[in-house]
């Protein structure tokens, strides 16, 4: 491959990358746990910002959990 369509390749990858984080914490800061956790995952699963969407990730559970445990659902935060 040529180096400009490998650059054109990375740019469009941390693009998308940076569109999930922020679509991630942008469910985050509405509560929408669920939503947080897969915008998170998918950018863990990258080079760019894993240490980031891991940590957050991590806190989108323990929140979801928490929501859950306190609305008298103990199994369902315990299954998910």
């Amino acid at each position: 491959m040529r180096p400009f369509i490998l650059v054109a390749i990375a740019v469009l990858a941390l693009s998308g990358c940076a569109n999930q984080f922020a679509a991630g914490n942008e469910a985050f800061e509405r509560g929408n746990w669920k939503k947080a956790i897969f915008h998170f995952d998918h950018v863990a699963g990258t080079n760019q910002k894993r240490t980031a969407a891991r940590e957050l990730t991590a806190r989108a559970y323990f929140k979801w959990g928490k929501e859950l445990y306190e609305a008298g659902q103990s199994r369902k935060a315990i299954d998910n």
